[in-house]
């Protein structure tokens, strides 16, 4: 007679099976060669189906003094425009008129350090590794270069009003105020250079409508269309 296993037989026989494949794939995959993992590389454009930073749209303000002269960044070559065949300086770092002195993000994880390279400056500061206050360095655009000790001059950087190390490798937050100064201005100078950092980030940001320009349109921000 022919015997026939039962479902209680056959269900642990089964199991102990199905335990014994992986079991052995395990095994298979943690040999000598070790385990093999597939590296998904990602740039910092946002490429399709590589979302590592997430795109966003947020402000803050920044003024930059060098000897005690604020710098104009109302020039072609750091300035966006909106529209077709217009200029785009930097996929998704920009300036925007008409306030020159506000940083549209568009993408997360972005730093000043990005920002300022954007714009043809190189920013390197103490929170960058290997870099300390007394080494610090911000190189402007035609190649001089403005370094921590120079002729007794400092480096500074302030963010939202408190002195700081150094903001290169900072992500820009939103909302947030920053001022660089080189000179060897005396901290009663500095108080006045703070003061000249713009609050503007809020109006493209679209939280202080009510302090733009009646009848102004600004492009990329809660009154107008933005390309990024």
């Amino acid at each position: 007679m022919r015997s026939v296993l039962t479902p209680r037989v056959t269900l642990p026989l089964i199991v102990l099976l199905i335990v014994g494949l992986v079991g052995t794939s395990a095994a298979l995959a943690l040999r000598d060669d070790g385990p093999r993992y597939v590296v998904q590389s990602c740039s910092t454009t946002n490429d399709p189906g590589c979302k590592l930073r997430q795109p966003i749209h947020e402000h803050a303000d920044f003024a930059l003094f060098i000897d005690g002269q604020q710098y104009d960044f109302n020039q072609p070559a750091m300035v966006s425009e909106e529209g077709e065949g217009a200029n785009d300086v930097h996929p998704y770092l920009h300036i925007h008129p008409p306030r020159y002195t506000v940083v549209h993000v568009h993408l997360s994880a972005s730093t000043w350090e990005e920002f300022f390279g954007s714009l043809g400056f190189a920013l390197k500061d103490a929170t960058i590794s290997g870099v300390d206050r007394e080494s610090a360095c911000l190189t402007m655009p035609e190649g001089v270069k403005h370094c921590a000790g120079e002729g007794g001059k400092r480096l500074r950087f302030f963010r939202n009003g408190v002195e700081v190390d150094g903001i290169a490798a900072n992500e820009i937050q939103d909302m947030e105020r920053i001022l660089i100064t080189y000179g060897n201005e005396s901290d009663d100078e500095v108080q006045q250079q703070l003061t000249a950092v713009t609050d503007q980030a809020c109006i493209p940001g679209g939280w202080c409508l009510d302090r733009a320009v009646p009848g102004e349109v600004e492009a990329c921000s809660g009154q107008g269309t933005c390309a990024k």
